[in-house]
């Protein structure tokens, strides 16, 4: 079953992602010639034609930001700064020339960033902070960085 992973940007920070699968089919529908070239060349054009028809860049949505937020997203535009630069840097240096980039970056941040929120949590255990405070700090983290993306805080750095 193909499916059609599109969005609207391949360098910006909060993109819109648009997932979508197309109609199960049977083996018999995608390859029902006996001989391998003529299935296999049925096959491609079949799903060419299914991607081809899903595939659609997801439209930016205009919102206003939330002035009463503005104070965490500034927050959340700078808690993950650091560690966004270095990963970003290293995967761009890595996959210089190439077009995988985005799906790279993606997978890092996705692995990486908890284990530097544990590493974060580790420190403050290690230095006796108030279970109060190691929550907060824990929690601001993603939730300021997602209200920072929502309300259209850019992170242009020279993306």
């Amino acid at each position: 079953m193909p499916v059609s992973v599109t969005y609207n940007s391949f360098t910006r920070f909060g993109k819109k992602v648009r997932i979508e699968l197309s109609k199960p089919g049977g083996a018999k529908d995608l390859i029902p010639y006996d001989q391998e070239a003529t299935s296999m060349q049925h096959f491609n054009r079949e799903i060419f034609h299914q991607l081809n028809s899903m595939i659609e860049i997801p439209q930016e949505h205009k919102r206003k930001a939330n002035i009463f937020l503005l104070p965490l997203s500034v927050v959340g535009y700078f808690l993950p700064l650091p560690i966004y630069q270095l990963i970003k840097n290293a995967v761009r240096k890595k996959t210089r020339q190439t077009v995988f980039y985005d799906s790279v970056l993606f997978g890092v941040l996705l692995f990486c960033y908890p284990l530097y929120l544990l590493m974060l949590l580790a420190f403050m255990i290690l230095v006796h902070l108030p279970v109060y405070i190691i929550i907060a700090v824990i929690f601001i983290h993603p939730l300021s960085a997602w209200i920072a993306v929502h309300n259209k805080i850019k992170l242009q750095t020279g993306s």
